[in-house]
């Protein structure tokens, strides 16, 4: 029988390949096209959720997970709401208040400097979608950190490396920075509020709030910039 640090490295490992070999079929030409179907928008949901909901769902039918390492509850809690006793929401409530208003100042200021165009700010409600997603996704990872690190300080940094390599990434594929950046902002506060009080809810609500409010930020300050002055055209027959 594996142990849970083994069992945790299998399911993170899963996640990963699987989410490598979707990511390269889903780019087939083909399957691109038919996927902008009706019945293809249909079924890559049900898909979706079933890689990142499923996978975390069957490691806590494992025992490899708990709800409280998830962030679902806190270990040892009877009663309160949620998972979650009233102090320690209001614990949570404050921290998370704390880490949203820097996230959000943060990217005010980046995007007032910014030239990035960023036409198509996410809504809402796909906001709410990605940012649950992500912190289900997340969920084998960040436990595999604090099972393995043990120590709070090395789980911090080992996140925070993993939060910046997963910027770059994003800053490596063809999205606009803007988003990029966003997403990199949005990263670090889940990080900072999984190892800070380890309330998935507060996470899921924050990361909307910084995904759906920071693209906007980025699109005001996009359409107020002054428009570029264009190329001189050349004279006929010049090149």
């Amino acid at each position: 029988m594996l142990d849970v640090r083994a069992q945790l490295a299998l399911w993170a490992f899963a996640s990963l390949v699987l989410g490598v070999l979707g990511g390269w079929v889903s780019r087939r030409a083909e399957l691109q096209r038919w996927l902008r179907t009706p019945l293809g928008l249909a079924l890559a949901e049900v898909i979706a959720f079933s890689y990142y909901a499923g996978i975390p769902f069957l490691a806590l039918l494992s025992g490899a997970l708990t709800t409280s390492l998830i962030g679902l509850s806190a270990g040892g809690t009877t009663g309160g709401f949620l998972g979650f006793s009233g102090q320690q929401w209001l614990r949570g409530i404050g921290a998370a208040f704390a880490a949203l208003a820097a996230s959000l100042i943060a990217l005010w200021a980046a995007a007032r400097e910014s030239h990035a165009e960023l036409t198509q700010p996410v809504s809402l409600a796909e906001s709410l979608r990605l940012a649950a997603y992500r912190e289900l996704h997340w969920s084998p990872f960040r436990a595999l950190l604090v099972v393995w690190l043990e120590g709070y300080l090395g789980a911090v940094l080992a996140a925070l490396a993993l939060s910046l390599a997963h910027g770059v990434w994003w800053r490596a594929v063809p999205v606009a920075r803007a988003r990029a950046l966003v997403v990199l902002v949005a990263v670090l506060f889940s990080s900072v509020m999984y190892l800070g009080v380890r309330n998935l809810w507060l996470a899921v609500i924050g990361q909307t709030l910084i995904r759906w409010l920071g693209e906007r930020m980025f699109s005001r300050a996009t359409s107020a910039a002054p428009p570029r002055a264009s190329a001189p055209q050349a004279a006929p027959g010049q090149h």
